[in-house]
């Protein structure tokens, strides 16, 4: 049964003009209305050359829809059979066409030829007219802005499983509305497929989640209990539901609302499969499903993205998909890394975003979401959000700071950093303290590496990791030196309390950008 037509655009260049995905999105639904079309949500083809997966399921699922709408005629496939295949099948079932900027539609036999002759046309101009340059590695995925600097880095780098990787792609600050991002250049999509194909959530631990603070002070706590606390207080949950978990891994998140919820049904979708049996032991699991949001059933009162947002390369396409699986009064929640407190994040070469308070809020806007509740203190060194569905259109104008604040301070750390570590700890002896994403990546900086690995999480002692013991503070021997491989200010605070508790070791604090001696 049809039930309206569906958008279709793409985070590319149509013929050597990048539109922002929001614009084109406005377009499409500009179009259906002023035809009187019943518009169904986008589909958005991600910036991969040759990449038509989103079109593809668009017309394999005409069955149940009137039609798509095109953004442009000219996000038909490139090859004449390609388009031909699309024509047939559309005929065939009695459905249409419509390319909202060029402002036609097909619908019959006798429309074939008229828009292969617009290909045409395109493809004499193209070869007799100077092309257009555009590099569409560095468009703001947020406002399509450009980039109001680029800095090129020349350390090493980490996976998002905690990985040593030998380089970061540079690094842009939008000009436009201000996001801090990685330039998506063809070897970053390399890889990034590489890193995803073996992928290892929290191999430290074997498997166990990471055990986090709120504050100094406070107890270790899985980071998915405080989250699952979060939404539970915020948004009154009832006792029973539907959770959708995208980016699900071994199931964390799912584990922790399973143990708070026993009534919900829960989903969890990844793109890997690495994690199925894990998950789907878990109660109250129904499904586990490999792919996005848009390959999972039904819709959900409650969507989680935990540690998923700075892997998007198109936030706006990936929020719009997680909104058309979501309940009229349904709710997301959003847990991502805060470079501003956390520098090291910028190192973890899949980030390919890297929030401020600012553009998060901006993704969120645009995205046609609003900002429920947020907490920069639930973890520390991340953003904790829950969003709700906005009412009406969302406005385009940019709100957010056009400088991130830190950005060039973060930047410049890690820089230095990677130039102060070898000199500092030259032929020395040392420990360091974690066993995450910054720990590793000091242990790279390092000539020497590190004789142990300290870490305070129960979970982690006794393992070894990086072919180096893992041991707790209580057997750390009283003559080591002991790098606190956190955020400056965080390591202060850590090396304070570890010198009080354990006086033997010596505890040396990451230093601030100021303290560095180069």
């Amino acid at each position: 049964m049809s039930a309206g037509y569906r958008g279709y655009i793409a985070s590319r260049p149509v013929r050597g003009e990048m539109t922002p995905q929001h614009v084109q999105n406005l377009v499409v639904r500009d179009y259906a209305t002023r035809n009187g079309l019943p518009f169904l949500l986008s589909a958005t083809e991600y910036a991969m050359p040759g990449c038509f997966m989103m079109l593809d399921s668009a017309v394999a699922s005409l069955d149940d829809i009137d039609g798509i709408i095109f953004f442009s005629l000219f996000m038909m496939p490139p090859d004449e059979a390609g388009r031909r295949r699309i024509y047939r099948r559309t005929l065939e079932l009695g459905r249409s066409l419509h390319f909202a900027l060029e402002n036609l539609a097909f619908d019959s036999e006798r429309d074939i030829d008229r828009l292969e002759d617009m290909f045409q046309v395109d493809r004499f101009a193209r070869s007799t007219l100077r092309a257009v340059n555009f590099d569409s590695e560095v468009v703001c995925p947020i406002c399509g802005g450009l980039p109001a600097s680029e800095t090129s880095v020349d350390f090493s780098g980490v996976t998002s499983d905690v990985k040593p990787w030998p380089h970061v792609s540079n690094l842009l600050v939008c000009g436009g509305c201000g996001l801090l991002h990685k330039r998506k250049t063809a070897e970053w999509f390399q890889d990034v497929d590489v890193i995803y194909r073996d992928y290892e959530a929290y191999h430290q631990g074997q498997g166990a989640e990471q055990s986090v603070r709120q504050e100094e002070a406070s107890e270790l706590s899985p980071r998915s209990a405080l989250l699952v606390r979060f939404a539970k207080d915020e948004l009154a949950l009832p006792s029973s539901g539907r959770l959708l978990d995208v980016g699900c891994g071994n199931g964390a998140l799912l584990r922790s609302f399973a143990g708070e919820f026993p009534g919900w049904e829960l989903i969890g979708v990844d793109r890997s499969e690495s994690g199925a049996d894990a998950v789907g032991a878990i109660p109250g699991v129904e499904r586990f499903v490999v792919g996005g949001p848009a390959d999972a059933p039904g819709r959900y009162d409650l969507i989680s993205l935990v540690h998923v947002l700075e892997h998007v390369p198109e936030p706006l396409a990936f929020l719009s998909e997680v909104a058309a699986k979501l309940t009229p009064e349904g709710a997301v929640l959003i847990d991502a890394p805060s470079f501003a407190t956390n520098p090291f994040d910028l190192a973890v070469v899949d980030h390919v975003m890297h929030f401020s308070l600012a553009t998060l809020r901006e993704l969120t806007r645009r995205s046609g979401y609003a900002l429920r509740a947020y907490s920069s203190s639930l973890i520390r060194k991340e953003h904790a959000a829950l969003l709700t569905l906005a009412d009406g259109l969302v406005s385009t104008d940019s709100r957010a700071s056009r400088t991130p604040d830190g950005a060039t301070d973060a930047v410049s750390l890690l820089q230095g950093l990677a130039t102060w570590l070898p000199q500092r700890f030259a032929d020395q002896e040392i420990g360091i303290l974690g066993t995450g994403i910054a720990a590793t990546w000091v242990c790279e900086q390092l000539s020497n590496g590190a004789a142990y690995f300290v870490d305070e999480d129960p979970h982690r002692f006794g393992k070894s990791y990086m072919a180096t013991p893992v041991i707790a503070p209580t057997d750390v021997p009283d003559d080591l030196t002991v790098f606190v491989a956190q955020p400056p200010a965080i390591a202060r605070r850590i090396a304070e309390r570890l010198a009080t508790e354990f006086p033997g070791p010596s505890w040396v604090p990451c230093p601030s950008l100021d303290e560095l001696e180069l």
